[in-house]
């Protein structure tokens, strides 16, 4: 199957997540609550912005092709795409045209918020985490090492009635 965003990032990926196998589900809906793409760095590297961009459309591409897209999710990728353009223009701009697309930028980044494709997940944390934890015999999940596969895999095993595996 064919990628959705364009292919991962291909530079030095050292100390930043890259895979929904090592995000911590904390750092994914920090993502998508504040659209800061630093949330996927935990090391020293400094990264730009236009890699963490690159980084995270990977990261998406793989969520999407494991676990589909609902309306919210296409919402927010036809938003993102249009982020990232804009982005990209304005790196490339001369001074004059800059401030414009900078000011488009922060009213796309304003409007972006609202967009949370993973609202519902969010506000009902706690319950899915309860449910998993009894699912599993009391088996805690921590959100500071829980993966976004684990998280979302445990989410589809409770929605199929399925038994939760550790």
């Amino acid at each position: 199957m064919q990628r959705l965003w364009s292919s991962r990032y291909k530079g030095s990926t050292k100390w930043v997540y890259q895979s929904i196998d090592d995000l911590p589900i904390k750092n994914w809906f920090k993502i998508f609550e504040t659209n800061e793409y630093s949330y996927l760095v935990y090391g020293k590297k400094k990264y730009t912005e236009s890699e963490l961009a690159a980084i995270w459309a990977g990261i998406m591409d793989e969520y999407m092709l494991l676990f589909g897209m609902s309306k919210e999710m296409i919402n927010y990728i036809m938003h993102t795409k249009r982020l990232i353009g804009l982005e990209i223009d304005s790196a490339l701009a001369d001074d004059d045209k800059k401030k414009s697309i900078d000011y488009k930028i922060k009213f796309e980044k304003a409007k972006f918020k609202e967009l949370n494709p993973v609202k519902e997940e969010q506000d009902n944390y706690m319950e899915i985490v309860a449910a998993v934890e009894t699912a599993r015999g009391g088996h805690q999940i921590d959100e500071n090492t829980t993966t976004v596969r684990k998280f979302y895999t445990y989410l589809k095993q409770l929605e199929s009635g399925e038994a939760v595996k550790r």
